[in-house]
């Protein structure tokens, strides 16, 4: 069956798709299988554009073995919406239709976490077989997958480079390295609720400040919801605006990586407005300006105020509100997205008094959108026919030059619209001034940029227009945060010439070692061999002519705090004291500590949870695993455990039959880097009964990961335990023979 699944996965790509969620299959590089939907839009075959890109990744409820169990993946969220088609996929952004294509894979039983190659996997597939845009590849996944979500991004900067942006949602703690995601152009947005009874809210929250706390080039978002809940999928991928506006889709489709850096428009909702109940209507005067991109839309939402008011045109620059007849204070913000879909608020207020009808409401200037000219073209028309008057009409116009070169001639100052010529290379700024019947009056400003073109000449040969040439802008890019023991960086420069950008050279001024550039001559290039400290580093770009300009940005290597939580101890009592008083910070100091208890036959209490040292008391026989956790003051942690032997009977209740500590034997197994990883380990024990016996793997979580099953007949016997399937880390096994339990060992797989 499995042959038969990779052969169609390998031919259907070419046959036509229109709005269809079909089960495939392929067989990754690796050798796995990988069973997974695919969605395609309508009018996808057909199409010669390239498609965004979602790839979603579900929770541990939805394992299954990609075949016979792949309808799994369609209980819930994404892949849900586009079984039943309860969502249309398709959204007006930026002023056209577009659609995504949509790759569902299925996470193994036999893995406990995802895997990243999963990921690769359908990266490549999609950007190979479905017209993919590898600058429009979107992870979002919920849960266990939102987790996956975290750890393939923050896994390598090569990771994060694939991507353009990512959707967890109620995530699992699975982020590594904040840095990858912070220095790449990858669109971050995370949603959980602060109640997750079953998730902490703490793993996407804390996520989403370390990465803004890493000076990304694109800011994360983070929505919590209030719900007492962990199923808030439904609230994250709404669409018509009951929770998020603009929505995560619409928010999807304007991520694309190779637009590089993206910040927030300016907004600001107007100056607060005065009007009496007899006139019963205002307008608001919003604006907003984008340093990085343009204006998609405004969005106005009454925040509070008395009921019966009615806002007219909600989605432009101003807003008319009326049915004013309640004397109070209305309350509405204006939202302004950009090309990006990033937003900004403002809000501003309608003080309504009792009263007759006074005063005369403003016009509302409209210089209509800024210009590009590229000479030879010395002249452009500007229009001011979309300006208005709520309560009249346009009296007057009046265009004049605010800033720019000399030289410019308006033809008609005082018409709605007029052509201004004789403009140069430069960037300049003109304002209309219009003026109602009362004679109030409003402004707005149009900047008309004008690009020199190279040297050229016409046909006859007589005419050459020159240009002359000026030093380039250069910009290094955003200082850098990275944690050891990652200890290189990615730079990337930005730079742009009236003529041509001939060269760059980066070179360190400064730095505690002499760092390594992968590419010192290169726009981007990779800064490795960073120790601890600060490093600065300049770039230095030349132009065709000779002309150069630096610029600098700098790189804060971090260290992690170590955790230490004592050596192992053997009591003969059921209470000792843990101390994790020698844990430190290289480079600042610990401010937080955690203790709790991984596992062991009874839960033990432990004093002081939260303090450097604690005691741990009512234990009974048996070994305990106990884990302290450690921040430092940047806000990064490090666990170190420690066994506690209890070689006593009870002072709490329970048994010691079974398994006998004392005629237990296990060699503490460690696998590490770079020897090869090993599949399994034995385990050899000893015990006073016989019987079932069941040898279970713990995740220093105190998660179940494994359970393996035996009938030993004899007291001494070596069980082989799988380790296969499981990712790198630390795990417990335990022994539970009859009703009694025990900790053997630990065994860390690298």
């Amino acid at each position: 069956m499995r042959k038969i699944v990779t052969l169609v996965c390998v031919l259907l790509p070419f046959l036509s798709q229109s709005q269809t969620l079909t089960a495939k299959g392929l067989k990754a590089s690796n050798g796995s299988f990988v069973g997974f939907y695919q969605w395609t839009p309508s009018g996808w075959s057909t199409s010669t554009e390239k498609y965004p890109v979602i790839i979603f990744l579900h929770g541990v409820g939805e394992r299954g073995n990609g075949t016979t169990e792949l309808y799994k993946v369609t209980n819930t969220a994404l892949p849900k919406y586009l079984k039943y088609g309860t969502k249309p996929m398709r959204y007006h952004v930026n002023g056209k239709w577009q659609s995504f294509v949509v790759l569902a894979p299925q996470l193994s039983t036999a893995y406990g976490a995802w895997q990243n190659y999963i990921v690769d996997e359908m990266i490549n597939y999609a950007v190979k077989y479905l017209k993919g845009d590898p600058n429009r590849i979107i992870l979002t996944g919920l849960s266990l997958g939102g987790g996956g979500v975290w750890k393939y991004a923050s896994a390598s900067s090569s990771n994060a480079s694939k991507l353009a942006a990512i959707v967890p949602i109620c995530a699992t703690c699975a982020m590594s390295s904040a840095s990858n995601i912070a220095s790449n152009y990858l669109a971050v947005w995370g949603f959980h609720s602060v109640n997750d009874p079953r998730v902490s809210v703490s793993c996407t929250r804390d996520a989403i400040a370390k990465i803004n706390a890493a000076n990304p080039k694109i800011p994360a978002l983070f929505t919590p919801y209030t719900v007492g809940s962990h199923v808030i999928w439904d609230y994250a991928y709404d669409d018509i605006y009951k929770y998020q506006d603009p929505h995560v889709f619409e928010w999807m489709l304007g991520q694309n990586k190779s637009m590089g850096s993206n910040k927030p428009p300016s907004v600001s909702g107007g100056p607060d407005v005065s009007v009496t109940t007899g006139t019963g209507k205002a307008v608001l005067n919003g604006n907003a300006s984008d340093g990085d991109g343009t204006i998609w839309k405004y969005i106005w939402r009454k925040v509070s105020g008395p009921s019966g008011s009615k806002m007219v045109d909600s989605l432009s620059r101003t807003l008319t509100v009326t049915g004013l007849t309640t004397a109070g204070t209305y309350v509405y913000k204006l939202v302004a997205v950009d090309n990006n879909v990033y937003w900004n608020v403002d809000e501003v207020k309608i003080v309504v008094t009792s009263g007759a009808a006074t005063g005369n409401i403003s016009p509302i200037a409209n210089a209509g959108s800024d210009k590009t000219v590229t000479l030879p073209t010395t002249s452009v028309s500007v229009s001011g026919s979309g300006s208005s008057d709520p309560d009249g009409s346009i009296a007057s116009y009046a265009w004049t030059k605010i800033s720019g070169p000399s030289g410019s001639t308006i033809a008609s100052p005082s018409s709605s619209s007029t052509t201004i010529s004789g403009l140069v290379a430069g960037t300049y700024t003109f304002r209309l001034t219009v003026k109602d019947k009362s004679g109030a009056t409003d402004t707005d400003d149009v900047l008309v940029n004008v690009v020199s073109s190279t040297s050229s000449s016409t046909s006859t040969g007589t005419t050459t227009v020159t240009t002359t040439n000026t030093a380039p802008v250069v910009i290094a890019g955003d200082d850098q945060v990275i944690v050891l023991p990652e200890n290189a960086a990615n730079l990337t420069a930005s730079a742009t010439d009236n003529s041509i950008v001939k060269s760059y050279q980066w070179s360190q001024l400064e730095g505690p070692s002499t760092a390594t550039f992968s590419a010192p001559t290169s726009k981007s290039t990779s800064a490795s061999g960073l120790k601890m400290g600060r490093y600065k580093f300049n770039i230095k770009v030349t132009d065709d002519g000779g002309l150069s300009t630096s610029d600098q940005l700098y790189v804060y290597v971090k260290a992690r705090p170590i955790a230490n939580s004592g050596s192992d101890k053997s009591i003969t009592t059921s209470s000792t004291s843990l101390s994790g008083a020698l844990s430190a910070d290289p480079d600042g100091s610990v401010v937080k500590y955690s203790w709790y208890q991984v596992s062991g036959p009874g839960t033990a209490s432990i004093s002081s949870p939260s303090g450097s040292s604690t005691s741990v008391s009512s234990m009974i026989k048996g070994t305990y695993y106990f884990m302290l956790r450690v921040w430092d003051n940047d806000g990064y942690a490090d666990t170190k455990g420690v066994y506690v032997y209890v070689n006593t009977t009870a002072t709490t209740g329970g048994t010691t039959s079974g398994v006998d500590q004392d005629a237990l034997s296990a060699t503490e197994q460690i696998v590490a880097a770079p020897n090869p990883v090993r599949s399994s380990t034995n385990v050899t024990v000893t015990s006073k009964a016989t019987g079932t016996t069941y040898f279970n793997v713990y995740d220093l979580n105190g998660k179940l990961v494994k359970r393996i099953l035996t009938n030993k007949a004899t007291t001494v016997f070596t069980q082989p335990i799988d380790m296969s399937g499981l990712i790198p880390g630390t795990y417990q096994i335990q022994a539970q023979i009859n009703n009694s339990t025990n900790l053997l060992t630990r065994v860390v797989k690298q």
